[in-house]
């Protein structure tokens, strides 16, 4: 097992109301890894997820990123440091195409007085940089002029995380990255997960899709009604087994 984590969350506990959505949890992710975090419905993965992302505080416990003692108060600090969580609706611009969502926020502007004093896009600079980018992630999605609006489910996600890379995260956070997709999209984005981790990304899968987790994943951790009910590594395990930490029932951990 890998020993260099880039992410470290020792106790960690929150609570909405008089529900305890997570209870004392520690949970970690080693560099160069994709995790499979699974669980029932209301077992605590998503609030887990959004407090590495920025979105919730914890009520108690530590987080650590890259071995520093890290506080992300709201998700611009989670991306300062390198954190980007891919939601489910995929936030893009669905009037602008491929290569103005990827460059969002980084946008290239034209030499000299042009982009410096009337901010024109470099907009041919952005559409090759962009196809490169693609390509270089082995990623075809045709045109880097469509525009978002008009992409599939599968083709959407692959631009939401391709964002997340060019600007340099170290950790991605995808909740339930193939959910209504079909087979061959589903495909194409866990064949980008790999590839992704070629690059040396960290990555966290959150899904219900146990097929899905063993064919991309490293490791595996379940939560059960807020706490860490086991962890398995995938070549040493089955889907029995997982189900059986997911449910409860007795099982050698």
């Amino acid at each position: 097992m890998k020993e260099k984590k880039i992410i470290e969350m020792r106790g960690i506990s929150k609570s909405f109301g008089g529900v305890r959505a997570l209870d004392k949890v520690d949970f970690e992710i080693y560099f160069n890894e994709v995790l499979a975090l699974v669980g029932d419905n209301g077992a605590g993965k998503s609030t887990l997820a959004k407090i590495i992302s920025g979105v919730y505080p914890p009520d108690e416990g530590e987080i650590f990123f890259e071995g520093q003692k890290v506080q992300i108060n709201n998700p611009r600090e989670a991306r300062e440091i390198g954190i980007e969580m891919i939601y489910q609706n995929l936030a893009l611009f669905n009037r602008i195409d491929v290569s103005g969502n990827l460059f969002m926020g980084k946008e290239l502007f034209l030499p000299g007085i042009w982009g410096k004093y009337f901010k024109f896009l470099d907009n041919k600079k952005m559409h090759k940089k962009s196809y490169e980018f693609l390509q270089g992630l082995k990623i075809d999605i045709g045109s880097t002029k469509k525009k978002a609006g008009v992409l599939s489910g599968g083709q959407r996600q692959v631009v939401a995380v391709g964002r997340a890379v060019l600007w340099k995260r170290k950790l991605l956070i995808m909740d339930e990255p193939a959910a209504a997709l079909g087979v061959k999209e589903s495909g194409e984005v866990l064949k980008l997960i790999e590839n992704l981790k070629e690059k040396g990304l960290s990555i966290l899968v959150i899904s219900h899709n146990l097929q899905h987790v063993f064919s991309v994943a490293d490791r595996i951790i379940v939560l059960r009604n807020g706490r860490r009910a086991g962890e398995k590594e995938v070549k040493y395990t089955t889907g029995d087994e997982i189900v059986k930490l997911i449910v409860g029932a007795d099982v050698i951990i």
